[in-house]
């Protein structure tokens, strides 16, 4: 996704968000509150009733649920409370229940302000849960350098707390980030530590999620002796944390790496890829590998594949998701300035009751037409984004498979040939199918996304600019081809360089779209060129003009 489409949806989400403030800004109003009351009618009694409530629901359910008026309460009482250990807990339960509602970007906001809290009362508990959530939601996002560092931080506060615990699934956290980043081996050290920690301390399900992850780090990194040695590790499993479609899938890989195919092919039949809707990659690689080692390619490639397009569109599902690379400071300024306005609107509460009800009415229109005006922002922004969102996405997967096309040559040219120009750009066309890799293998964030495609960018400019190499293939063209270039610079005279050019690639094997990259154009007047090229060479009365023009018709 290109960064102006992301700076939109960032306007989008900021406007939603201001929005959300303005309405509660316009909707202060009432009495001034007693010393145990908040200004909105909420007592410390209700604030104190509706955060236990919330704290038992989080330690006593796998998936807490809130209720609305307890996380109402919470906000009214304690959004600009001073009493800083109460409003992080009300905060961070408030921002469970706006992560659940899919209202990601607030989500983040409370999270935030309970940070705020946390440096100020020193709870060091709350502020390992608050981080780790925010690791959480930056690691669905596929943020994941953001999530790191929010899992690292995570684990300090834990540790400083005294809680080993908690610190150690904060290091598991870690590591499963690593393996999205591919930093395998901080990933496998990281994992190793929290294995034996819950061996240690007999925790089942930080073990085997930990055993888990190091088999898929094995599996990655094609180290089967290892990944049998975890597997066998297996063979005590409790049958509550056993994943026994992922030990099949590995016991599958590592007996065709011992080359019993036959065994890897009868593990493969008893997995069943609609069980479980996440092993559904799993199960495509894994039929991938097991083929390619056994020397099945066909089957292989086939089971490739159905693996790429199941990635494919995992990536469309990324793309079309809201990002969530937003950019917070600013809406953390907006939320800052209209707390400020409401703290300068209680504190001349008192005056503005003796102001005459003209006055107040004049306050309200003033809301209102902010109001509106915020709304009718919001709508064009959003049929501003949904113009722009489906062609940005088009745009940048047509460039990716343009670009993997540099490493396309004509299969009809000379083997030799072939392989001289490989070698001169050997380095540049794995530096393109490593970043295309990149791009396709991992759903990584839209900041991300952004560098791989600015890097790809950079390294065709740099072929383009590349006179030595230009030269190199030039040599190997005369060289392999009957000194087509040479013929053609010495007997056709009006061709310009550009043209020179576009004929080298095109006798190099370059396909028309991979030439368009070379010379910043499009397919189409890379196509127009070859023909102007063609009937310069037919009028220059060039001795062999029938022989150049034909090799310029290759496809």
């Amino acid at each position: 996704m290109s960064q102006r489409t992301n700076i939109v949806a960032t306007l989008a989400k900021a406007g939603s968000i201001l929005l959300v403030v303005s309405m509660l800004f316009v909707a202060c109003g009432g009495d001034a509150p007693s010393a145990n009351e908040s200004s909105s009618g909420v007592t410390h009694e209700q604030a104190t009733k509706a955060l236990e409530a919330c704290e038992s629901s989080y330690l006593n359910s796998d998936v807490p649920a809130y209720e609305a008026e307890h996380i109402a309460t919470l906000y009214a009482y304690y959004m600009d409370s001073d009493e800083h250990s109460e409003r992080a807990q009300a905060l961070f339960f408030c921002a469970q229940a706006s992560y659940a509602d899919g209202n990601t970007p607030q989500a983040l906001l409370y999270l935030i302000e309970a940070e705020k809290s946390t440096e100020a009362s020193g709870d060091m508990a709350y502020d390992g849960r608050i981080k780790r959530m925010k690791g959480d939601i930056y690691g669905e996002g596929c943020l994941f350098a953001n999530a790191l560092e929010e899992y690292q931080k995570c684990r300090e506060s834990f540790i400083a707390a005294d809680m080993l615990s908690h610190a150690n699934y904060a290091t598991y956290d870690e590591g499963i980030t690593l393996i999205h980043m591919r930093n395998f081996d901080e990933a496998k050290e990281l994992l190793n530590s929290t294995l034996a920690y819950a061996a240690e301390e007999s925790l089942l399900g930080l073990y085997y999620g930990a055993l888990h992850h190091l088999i898929d780090i094995a599996i990655y990194t094609d180290d089967y002796a290892e990944c049998s040695a975890l597997l066998e590790l297996y063979d005590e499993a409790d049958s509550e944390w056993y994943n026994n479609e992922h030990k099949l899938f590995a016991e599958a890989i590592v007996a065709a790496n011992n080359g019993d195919i036959a065994r890897a092919e009868q593990l493969l039949s008893k997995t069943n890829s609609n069980a479980n809707v996440e092993s559904i990659e799993d199960y495509y690689y894994t039929h991938y590998l097991v083929h390619r080692i056994g020397g099945d390619s066909l089957r292989a490639v086939e089971w490739l594949e159905r693996s790429k397009e199941h990635q494919d569109q995992l990536i469309l599902e990324v793309l079309n998701q809201p990002t969530l690379n937003i950019e917070l400071e600013l809406l953390q300024s907006r939320l800052d300035a209209e707390r400020t306005e409401r703290e300068l609107t209680e504190k001349n509460r008192e005056q503005e009751r003796r102001a005459v009800e003209a006055e107040r009415q004049y306050r309200v229109r003033r809301n209102t037409y902010i109001i509106c005006t915020i709304i009718v922002g919001i709508i064009l922004l959003l049929l501003y984004i949904r113009h722009r969102w489906r062609a940005k996405n088009r745009d940048i997967a047509q460039y990716i498979e343009t670009i993997r096309e540099l490493q396309m040559a004509n299969r009809d040219l000379p083997n030799e040939m072939n392989a001289t120009i490989a070698t001169i750009y050997r380095d540049r066309f794995s530096e393109i199918n490593a970043l295309c890799e990149t791009y396709y293998d991992h759903s990584g964030t839209s900041r991300q996304k952004s560098l791989v495609f600015n890097q790809l960018s950079q390294t065709i400019e740099d072929i383009k600019g590349d006179n030595k190499r230009i030269a190199e293939m030039e040599s190997a063209v005369n060289k392999y081809r009957n000194n087509l270039m040479q013929r053609l610079r010495e007997q056709v005279s009006k061709l310009s360089e550009r043209d020179m050019r576009v004929a080298l690639y095109i006798f190099a094997g370059f396909s028309n779209r991979a030439i368009s990259i070379f010379i910043d154009s499009d397919p189409v007047s890379v196509s127009k060129i070859r023909y102007n090229i063609k009937q310069k060479i037919k009028s220059s009365g060039a001795k062999d003009a029938e022989e150049l023009t034909q090799a310029l018709s290759e496809k």
